[in-house]
């Protein structure tokens, strides 16, 4: 979980769908409340672990960083949410 400035704040996390790991988010605004988990990977060839998320100070925007499996190595992604 991070938390911006302004009191918003996003969580991250990797769940499985049954045959699968992929990574999930929520972002909290101040004063609004939860909006709702969303999967935020869609490239997924296989299973996608590790996420990290952090608020940048200067923008309040947030960046989730997690590690995707592609058969052979780690690659790694990332979103930037407003």
């Amino acid at each position: 979980i991070a938390i911006d400035s302004t009191g918003n704040a996003m969580a991250v996390w990797y769940q499985s769908d049954g045959t699968r790991y992929h990574i999930w988010a929520n972002k909290y605004t101040f004063g609004g409340g939860w909006e709702g988990a969303k999967n935020v990977e869609t490239n997924a060839a296989g299973n996608s672990n590790y996420p990290w998320v952090a608020a940048d100070p200067k923008t309040d925007n947030f960046t989730a960083v997690w590690a995707e499996w592609d058969g052979t190595y780690y690659d790694m992604y990332s979103n930037v949410y407003q």
